[in-house]
């Protein structure tokens, strides 16, 4: 395959994997990292700059609509009062989605970085990491 061939060759990626019912996010997924690689080849001076296939009049990696809506009280009750055992992996499992619930969806990254002290007062501080 040639450089020149390689946007057609993206659209063509992208309505194979919606052919095979994957979702426009997976597709999205897919594409971030194929970007990402030609990314890294053009800064390591691999290709050249002129061969990058994304961008306006290009391949453009699709974006899914993030359709957030808010959890029913009853479902939220039930979480909430779901029974598990002590310290088995399904109670700490449910304690991570409740952490996360009431931190307004604070990813994981943001999780596994919190120190002791960033808890001051009975809040905790934090930076969001950089989303990649």
């Amino acid at each position: 395959m040639r450089y020149a061939d390689i946007t057609s060759a993206l659209k063509n990626f992208e309505e194979w994997l919606l052919t095979q019912k994957c979702s426009i996010s997976i597709v999205g997924i897919y594409t971030r990292s194929l970007r990402a690689i030609f990314n890294n080849a053009i800064s390591e001076g691999v290709i050249d700059n002129s061969l990058y296939p994304f961008g306006k009049k290009k391949y453009v990696t699709p974006a899914s609509k993030n359709n957030k809506c808010a959890l029913l009280e009853d479902y939220l009750k039930k979480v909430l009062e779901y029974k598990t055992i002590e310290y088995s992996e399904i109670d700490r499992s449910k304690d991570f989605w409740i952490f996360t619930y009431l931190c307004n969806g604070i990813n994981m990254k943001d999780i596994l970085r919190l120190k002791w002290s960033d808890v001051s007062d009975n809040f905790f501080y934090l930076f969001a990491a950089k989303q990649n």
